[in-house]
């Protein structure tokens, strides 16, 4: 989630930068994408291609609130398509929006920390299966809604190994990500002491 004084001005910021065609940086705030985006870091926002695919990471307005969160599945429904959108440290799905709503995708993560930058692949075979995961464990989390004590037990066990699977294949992505940027300084990673 993103925090500013005015959300509403950062929100209009982002629609016109999209119309206008500018990427920005932006500060993000909260833990819900978690080990990818730390609270704190910036992120580097281009605007929305014209098609998005699942594992994509998105910056989206809804309800009047800025999300940074994964795209988890693309549902088309009565001619128009829907995206579903989801956190990867968080069990439940965002509601669906539309292209819309779509005000940028997240192409690089600048951490407070640390002066480099990290810069993401889209639709890579990992984020794509972190997105079938993410979409599929939310239907766990529900079940846990209507039943007995012991099948609760079993189905919460459940959902935290997903969760688990969900930030091991984060971390995974975000090392190959790191070594990725470290061999192509050209693509943003850093220049190694030799200057290869």
């Amino acid at each position: 989630m993103l925090e500013y004084e005015n959300k509403q001005t950062m929100i209009d910021l982002l629609k016109m930068r999209k119309k206008l065609n500018i990427p920005t940086w932006i500060t993000s705030w909260g833990y819900s994408m978690l080990p990818l985006i730390f609270n704190g870091s910036k992120v580097w926002i281009t605007p929305p291609a014209k098609e998005v695919r699942p594992g994509t990471v998105l910056v989206f307005e809804v309800e009047g609130n800025l999300l940074i969160h994964r795209l988890v599945k693309i549902i088309r429904k009565d001619g128009k398509v829907l995206y579903q959108t989801k956190g990867d440290n968080v069990f439940y799905r965002d509601i669906m929006i539309d292209a819309v709503n779509i005000l940028g995708i997240v192409k690089r993560i600048k951490r407070k920390e640390s002066k480099r930058e990290i810069l993401l692949r889209q639709n890579t075979v990992l984020s794509r299966l972190i997105s079938i995961i993410s979409y599929r464990e939310h239907k766990i989390h529900v079940l846990t809604y209507d039943c007995t004590k012991y099948k609760k037990y079993f189905i919460d066990a459940l959902k935290y190994f997903f969760k688990m699977v969900i930030w091991l294949l984060s971390y995974i992505e975000l090392a190959l990500l790191m070594g990725f940027n470290r061999l192509t300084p050209e693509m943003g990673g850093l220049k190694s002491k030799k200057g290869v």
